[in-house]
């Protein structure tokens, strides 16, 4: 695995050898080069950093609303079933054989439709 230390050591061996400016000036290439490759890797994970808990609250974000939706659709749910049985039930009620059965005779001026819905 090639690291930015030893390619930096071996371009300041490469810049020795070759002599073209004094020890000192390669040195000071090299450790300025050296900081600007340290601050853009600094630089490169607060900006990951950044990224990731972008992400985090995005996702964390997502998974909220998508439970609240799924709270709202839960309650539509049972308030539908519920007002399905009351309409099934009214519907029943209703039923001619159920307001005046055969076979039984309704005395005493009761009425027993006037217990149905209209």
């Amino acid at each position: 695995m090639i690291t930015i230390r030893g390619t930096l050591e071996k371009c300041l061996k490469s810049m020795l050898e070759n002599a073209h400016l004094p020890k000192e000036d390669n040195y000071k290439v090299i450790e300025t080069e050296s900081m600007v490759l340290n601050q853009a890797a600094l630089s490169n994970a607060r900006a990951s950093s950044r990224l990731i808990k972008n992400l985090v609250e995005r996702e964390t974000q997502r998974a909220l609303q998508m439970r609240i939706d799924f709270n709202e659709r839960k309650v539509n749910w049972s308030q539908l079933k519920i007002s399905r049985r009351i309409q099934r039930f009214e519907t029943f009620l209703r039923d001619p054989d159920i307001i005046q059965p055969n076979g039984i005779e309704i005395g005493y001026g009761f009425q027993f439709s006037a217990f149905v819905r209209q």
